[in-house]
C-alpha cells in the first residue's frame, strides 16, 4: 500500500487539468475513429446488398439462358428458331402470309393514301 503522501501525489496528477485535457483528446480521437469505421461498414454493407442483388439477377439470367440453350439443342427448338427468324418452311409445307387489306402500306411502312395531292387540295377548298 502506498503511503498517504504518494497517493495524494498520484491523485493530483490524474485529476489535473492537463490530464483531463489529454484524456478528452484521446476520447475524441477514439470517437472519430469509431465513426469512420461505422461509415465504412455501412458503405460495405450497402455494396454487399447491391452485389447480392446483381448476383441474383445474373443467376436468373443464367438459368433462362441455359433453358433457352437446352431448347435450341433439340431439333424442335432449332426448327422453331429458324422458322421464326427466317420465315421458311419444309419442302412439303407452304408459307402463308396474311395481309390486312384495310391497312395498305408502302415499302417504308407508312400508310398509303388513295387520294392524290391535287385531290386533297381540291377537297380542302370545296368544304
Amino acid at each position: 500500500m502506498l503511503p498517504f503522501q504518494e497517493r495524494k501525489k498520484v491523485r493530483r496528477i490524474l485529476y489535473s487539468k492537463t490530464m483531463i485535457l489529454v484524456l478528452l483528446v484521446v476520447a475524441i480521437l477514439v470517437a472519430r475513429g469509431t465513426w469512420q469505421v461505422y461509415t465504412k461498414a455501412s458503405i460495405a454493407r450497402a455494396k454487399s446488398d447491391e452485389s447480392a442483388q446483381k448476383l441474383k439477377e445474373i443467376q436468373e439470367r443464367n438459368s433462362t439462358l441455359e433453358a433457352s440453350l437446352a431448347h435450341l439443342k433439340s431439333n424442335n427448338g432449332l426448327e422453331d428458331e429458324v422458322r421464326q427468324k427466317f420465315n421458311v418452311a419444309r419442302p412439303d409445307e407452304e408459307v402463308v402470309m396474311v395481309i390486312d387489306e384495310n391497312s395498305k402500306k408502302s415499302e417504308n411502312g407508312a400508310n398509303v393514301s388513295e387520294e392524290t395531292f391535287w385531290q386533297k387540295i381540291l377537297s380542302f377548298f370545296k368544304l
